[in-house]
């Protein structure tokens, strides 16, 4: 009985102090916490294995400027609705891969710029499905192998990429490809960082309610995402330190070049399967490019089409916010409107002219 006695009272010492330590952090830090758990998981796309949303997944994001709600699909894009592989007759379908921005933190689903695409293209008479594949913290090189393994099948007749700053570090740090001799090489089939111990924590049911309702959980996991994150850079800077020297090229030339030839490939295979290819260049809060040395000539180099959304964006700087006030600076739900309207004009712009040739 002394034992039992023991045990109860330090379980209620932990969860006085497991208490006090929420009411605290929710108290002095609300403002800076988020809570944004990721539900991702491996998967094996051919030869490759790398990181998807998890299929079927629910879970909730909170931070001081509000509450969204995610849905990940069987397919494991965010969406409610499921999609097979083969498109239903007359239906342009658009498959959009990204990172954070694309996928839509800090917005609701309906709210994303792809949403905001299909809704436009609708509005012009276009019967669309458009597919949102982004992942958090997906490089170019992770969109490049779901393409060419997995998202091909969906039978896209666009193919879009949002591409940020962040994109030339992550291709670096994944080195599922390299440049060898000013060529796009493959390096390696595995890149599932943290994938293993993801999963183990999200299969108990108790901390996953508390990944998306504790904010002393979301503090205490964001010391540890932002080590990893540091941990995960600085892989990045020391293999692209490595591999440019090998090219005869600094680090940050070899980033670039790294990642047009990423963007290239994924062109290339968009065009082998008679689909357009998008460029969203989501740049950077500062306004700095994603391609910081790409002029308008080199635009149609590497894609069929261009979205620049610092030029859209700049008109609006002074007149509402465009990110998130206590997040991480993800895109407003005015800036998804602003970038997928934006789009869905060059879209529509270019099916019509496609047409027009066919006819």
């Amino acid at each position: 009985m002394r034992t039992v006695r023991r045990i109860g009272v330090i379980a209620a010492c932990v969860a006085v102090a497991l208490l006090i330590g929420e009411a605290l952090i929710f108290t002095l830090y609300r403002e800076n916490v988020v809570i944004f758990p990721r539900y991702l998981t491996g998967v094996r796309y051919g030869g490759f294995h790398v990181r998807r949303n998890l299929p079927g997944s629910t879970y909730r994001h909170r931070t001081a400027d509000g509450v969204w709600d995610f849905a990940i699909n069987r397919n494991g894009f965010r969406d409610t609705r499921d999609f097979d592989y083969s498109k239903p007759e007359g239906t342009l379908r658009v498959l959009v891969l990204g990172d954070s921005y694309t996928i839509g933190y800090e917005s609701d689903e309906d709210a994303t710029y792809p949403a905001i695409l299909e809704r436009y293209l609708r509005g012009k008479g276009h019967s669309v499905e458009v597919l949102n594949a982004a992942m958090v913290g997906c490089s170019t090189a992770e969109g490049l192998v779901f393409l060419e393994q997995e998202g091909v099948r969906y039978e896209p007749d666009v193919v879009a990429l949002g591409f940020s700053e962040a994109d030339l570090n992550r291709n670096a740090a994944a080195d599922l490809y390299r440049l060898s001799g000013g060529n796009l090489t493959m390096a390696r089939t595995e890149f599932i960082p943290g994938i293993r111990a993801q999963n183990r924590l999200n299969s108990v049911g108790f901390y996953r309610w508390l990944g998306s309702h504790s904010w002393l959980t979301a503090y205490l996991s964001g010391l540890t995402g932002r080590r990893n994150a540091r941990a995960m850079l600085d892989r990045g800077l020391e293999l692209a330190g490595e591999n440019a020297s090998a090219e005869g090229m600094d680090p940050e030339e070899y980033t670039g070049a790294l990642a047009r030839a990423l963007v290239e490939r994924m062109r290339a295979i968009a065009a082998s399967h008679g689909a357009e290819f998008v460029l969203v260049d989501i740049r950077s809060e500062d306004g700095r490019r994603a391609f910081p040395w790409m002029g308008a000539s080199d635009r149609g180099k590497i894609a069929d089409a261009y979205v620049d959304s610092g030029e859209l964006l700049a008109e609006y700087e002074n007149l509402t916010e465009l990110t998130t006030r206590h997040g991480q600076d993800h895109w407003t739900p005015f800036a998804h409107v602003i970038v997928g309207a934006e789009l869905g004009r060059v879209i529509a712009s270019s099916r019509g002219a496609a047409d027009s040739e066919a006819s």
